[in-house]
């Protein structure tokens, strides 16, 4: 497809195969959970896209971010018995954070706004996915030419920069800062849930420092200073110890273990963060 050319024309890029629509998502989730970086798929059109589904849903639970590139049959083609011709726009419903349907191809879009309106849409991921359609009409391929050079003069040099087209200002609640001294004073408790493995070591590192005991989930990757925590969570003096602590942090999300999630849910600490 006219996708795949253009991704294989960029020498930026890395690329991966894989036979199978619905183990294409997961391997680009794998890849986003290995790298941290955003991973873009790209499938051709009618059921292929469907097959990314659980993949971009278990991205929004999990914080990876995937950027969805699914070809289309132009609208035309739509509920008339076309092959590989359904309705891809909205079909994820909510679970992208961003869905995009793009016009077809042609010299009369502006390349600015198009430029702009992907540019928005990827500088607003923060985690899951991003969906945008593209639908391309017959012939799908041709002889290479110039004709998309003075198109792409709307961007001026930016077209060979390395730099975004928007410069995003992202507005953050400022939070009260955290008075460290006066928490290391305290009796506290350090939660991690799933995490990175460098992610886990520093923080394995500051629950050290602080002198606080570390509950690590089993995807927090962290080394398990006090290992097998389903087990000895079920014992009554070392709930009773634990419940002596006055702050609680947990760093990380998605926690597994039923028995840690049963002891979160009866903690009553003076103070509790999550991060």
């Amino acid at each position: 497809t006219p996708l795949t050319l253009a991704a294989a024309e960029n020498r930026a890029l890395i690329h991966h195969t894989h036979f199978d629509e619905r183990g294409l998502g997961h391997l680009a989730l794998g890849l986003a959970k290995a790298s941290g970086q955003p991973v873009a798929v790209i499938v051709t059109s009618g059921t292929a896209t469907a097959n990314l589904y659980p993949a971009l849903i278990e991205a929004g639970l999990t914080g990876e971010k995937l950027i969805l590139l699914t070809a289309d049959r132009p609208p035309e083609l739509i509920d008339c018995g076309a092959n590989q011709a359904i309705r891809q726009p909205g079909m994820f419903a909510s679970h992208p954070s961003q869905t995009l349907s793009l016009p077809r191809p042609s010299q009369d879009i502006s390349a600015r706004w198009l430029v702009s309106t992907l540019d928005q849409a990827l500088g607003a991921l923060h985690c899951g996915g991003v969906h945008i359609n593209c639908p391309f009409a017959e012939p799908l391929y041709g002889d290479m030419d110039d004709t998309g050079a003075e198109w792409q003069q709307q961007l001026g040099d930016w077209w060979q920069s390395d730099k975004p087209w928007l410069r995003h200002s992202l507005h953050l609640e400022s939070e009260k800062q955290r008075d460290w001294f006066f928490w290391r004073q305290k009796r506290g408790v350090v939660v991690a849930g799933r995490m990175r493995a460098e992610e886990g070591v520093k923080v394995a590192e500051w629950a050290k420092t602080l002198g606080w005991p570390l509950i690590g989930d089993v995807l927090s990757q962290t080394g398990q200073p006090l290992p097998c925590a389903d087990l000895w969570l079920g014992n009554g003096k070392a709930v009773s110890e634990l419940a002596q602590a006055q702050i609680i942090v947990q760093l990380g999300s998605s926690l597994t273990s039923k028995r840690v999630l049963q002891w979160q849910a009866t903690c009553e600490p003076e103070e509790t963060g999550w991060f």
